[in-house]
């Protein structure tokens, strides 16, 4: 297993979010599906980092 920091996983700053690899992605779903996958994005995000990112912040 490699150990990684969780500060290193966590942007200082969020991308604006035209280039934000999660926001472009869920942009390209259906309205429908967009929220349902904008929340198990979030939940990998706060497993990752112990709650300190979402999916905008998670790197």
């Amino acid at each position: 297993m490699i150990a990684v920091e969780l500060k290193s996983l966590v942007l200082s700053e969020p991308q604006p979010l035209s280039v934000a690899p999660a926001a472009v992605y869920l942009g390209s779903l259906s309205q429908g599906s967009r929220r349902t996958m904008k929340h198990g994005l979030d939940a990998i995000a706060r497993l990752l980092t112990q709650g300190s990112a979402n999916h905008l912040t998670l790197d």
